[in-house]
């Protein structure tokens, strides 16, 4: 790429900008390689009539103007004042350009937080060369992102701001940006909302099973710790196929294939495909489960398998584990930091697979840690096909009828594999998004869409199930026999270890640290008590309340210490940490009285210490049930 010289009268802030990148942005220094003296040949530096210097950017074969060529700094001003009374306390604001108008935000809006993103690597450049840009760049409430990738700019703000974007965030376009980068904005916020539905299913999940959840791995954790892991299959079928199959309505067009990549492919069975496989006489190599809710049972109700091992998360519902009459693999997962830290103690690992909305999401980070390529997608609809839920002879199978007025609230339209629409559940809807954030963090793997119906999932390969097989299922390499040796070596290795001596000693350590985490959550819970029994006798001072804040959340940060709190607790109640901190963080934004603002400060407090002593007293008391001394009184 060719580049063009300064403009002679431009002064070059090349070395004040760079040491702003490096103290607060260094993960963006790298975009200034080779920036000097010189433009990019995309951008057009001038001065204006005002005497500061004015930006254009070519794009599609023309010039747009990032800024007026008359005076800047004045079209800046206007811009951020006839928007000033309608910001909000936190913002993103889609172009950087010179940054008049970012300027103008820090003098205006000192309070704000402010996320930028700059979709042209091009106009970055410019801006960091030409101008100095240290008044904002400085400002400690701001954030800086430079990708034309709206979906990578997406996931790093929402990475970065998760609970402001599931408040109510304010996007704004620097308005020449929509120009130079017109798709930009709609592809971020369909993005964001994406992650934003997410996320908010996945705090439903939270509330529903939260002690759900840690009931079920103390009734789990002595079988799991005899059970072989789930590790020992870790890349130990690299290169060859696998087939995750799934329920989903399509899954009656060509489940019957399946016959045809036998021995071929390790299939895989997410949780409720095993019964309609089995009624097209397949047996799948591997079957995963983990819902920890009974209604998962009844998939395994008079279920006899004896040569298909279970892979299972020990948060499953415990009747599953103890009926299961074929092998199991037992796993850790990454939302669950107590069944890691558990295995961390008594010296054993089992792996890890990495957490998502269903069954099938799981088992595809299963597939890539197995080492299979390409994986293939079948009965992965992700919609309601054909107005069903699921295939026939899956347990919860029915007919759906989607009414006008539901499509919006209760259901969501959405793009199908063969270009037209299909709807689909918010449940089902965060699937798809988990699939099209991990499948491109992996573009050495091949993952194809086989389902023939139902949404589609981007970052897939389209294809029929017999192409599929056809194409990638020619090699006949038996699975099954691998799985099942694997797991009878390591069931041996298990059986010589004292792996319930070695718990038993855990447990006692446990109860040690929970008992002092109960104690700490109780020393907050009476100091939020005291602070808002204050406030409702309008004896609350200013000192008093900062004194009140401090304390606090000296004791939130050295509960946050605390190990139990953090392996067994937190992870149980993050809906409850999620709600409490949003509510604190609004709080220094709001205009209260001093009694108001002490009492919702309070109440946050009592609300969170007060759930963190009801989750460790009821952890305490799994532990005392579970522990072989216990058991024995």
């Amino acid at each position: 790429m060719s580049r063009q010289p300064l403009y002679e009268k431009l002064g070059n802030y090349h070395g004040d900008n760079g040491r702003w990148l490096r103290r607060r942005f260094p993960s963006l220094v790298g975009l200034m390689e080779g920036a000097g003296n010189w433009l990019p040949d995309t951008v057009e530096v001038s001065i204006a009539r005002s005497g500061v210097p004015t930006l254009a950017v070519r794009f599609q074969g023309s010039r747009v103007h990032v800024h007026s060529t008359v005076n800047p700094v004045l079209e800046a001003q206007r811009w951020v004042d006839e928007l000033s009374g309608q910001l909000s306390e936190f913002i993103v604001v889609i172009g950087m350009g010179l940054g008049y108008h970012l300027d103008r935000l820090v003098e205006c809006k000192p309070g704000l937080r402010v996320v930028v993103i700059e979709p042209n690597r091009d106009v970055f450049v410019a801006g960091m060369v030409v101008r100095n840009q240290g008044r904002w760049m400085s400002h400690p409430r701001f954030d800086l992102v430079v990708t034309d990738d709206p979906g990578q700019a997406a996931q790093l703000v929402f990475q970065r701001y998760r609970g402001d974007l599931l408040r109510s965030p304010q996007f704004l376009v620097w308005p020449a940006t929509s120009r130079y980068a017109p798709d930009f904005l709609p592809a971020f916020e369909r993005k964001v909302l994406d992650l934003v539905r997410a996320a908010r299913t996945n705090v439903a999940t939270n509330y529903r099973f939260s002690t759900q959840w840690i009931d079920n791995f103390f009734v789990n954790a002595r079988v799991f710790l005899s059970d072989p892991g789930v590790a020992i299959l870790f890349n130990r079928f690299r290169g060859r196929p696998g087939i995750i199959v799934s329920a989903g309505p399509s899954l009656e067009r060509n489940a019957r294939l399946l016959a045809g990549a036998k021995e071929r492919a390790v299939i895989i069975a997410a949780g409720s495909a095993i019964n309609p496989l089995l009624k097209n006489g397949i047996e799948a190599d591997l079957l995963v489960s983990f819902d920890p809710g009974e209604g998962n049972y009844r998939h395994f109700e008079k279920l006899r398998l004896p040569n298909v091992p279970l892979v299972y998360i020990p948060t499953i519902y415990p009747r599953i584990v103890q009926e299961y009459a074929g092998p199991r693999f037992g796993s850790g997962m990454n939302t669950f930091p107590f069944i890691g830290w558990t295995l961390e103690q008594v010296g054993e690992y089992k792996g890890t697979l990495t957490s998502g909305p269903s069954v099938a999401n799981v088992s595809w980070d299963l597939a890539v840690q197995m080492g299979l390529n390409p994986i293939i997608l079948v009965g992965q609809d992700l919609a309601y096909t054909d107005q069903k839920s699921h295939a026939e002879g899956a347990v919860h199978a029915r007919t759906v009828e989607i009414h006008p007025d539901e499509v919006g609230r209760r259901y969501l339209e959405v793009e199908s594999v063969d270009g037209g629409t299909v709807f689909t559940s918010r449940s089902m809807y965060s699937m798809k998004v988990w699939f099209e954030g991990q499948i491109p963090r992996f573009p050495q793997i091949t993952t194809i869409d086989a389902t023939e119906g139902g949404a589609k999932i981007s970052g897939t390969q389209i294809m029929t199930l017999r192409e599929a097989i056809d194409n990638y299922c020619t090699d006949v390499f038996n699975p099954s026999r691998t799985i099942l040796e694997l797991h009878s070596a390591e069931r041996s290795r298990l059986q010589a270890r004292r792996l319930d001596v070695k718990l038993d000693e855990v447990f006692d350590h446990m109860r040690v640290h929970l008992r002092a985490c109960e104690e700490l959550a109780d020393v907050g819970f009476r100091a939020g008590k005291q602070l808002l029994g204050e406030c409702k006798t309008r004896r609350l001072t200013e000192q008093r309340y900062r004194e009140a804040v401090n304390r606090l959340h000296r004791l939130l940060k050295e509960l946050s210490g605390s190990m139990s709190y953090r392996v067994f607790v937190e992870p149980l109640i993050p809906h409850i940490v999620e709600s409490v901190n949003f509510s604190l963080q609004g709080l220094h934004h709001q205009q209260m009285t001093l009694h108001d603002k002490g009492s919702e400060l309070a109440r946050q407090y009592v609300i969170l210490f007060g759930n963190v002593k009801r989750m460790t007293r009821h952890v305490e008391r799994l532990v005392r049930r579970t522990s072989r001394g216990e058991q024995g009184a």
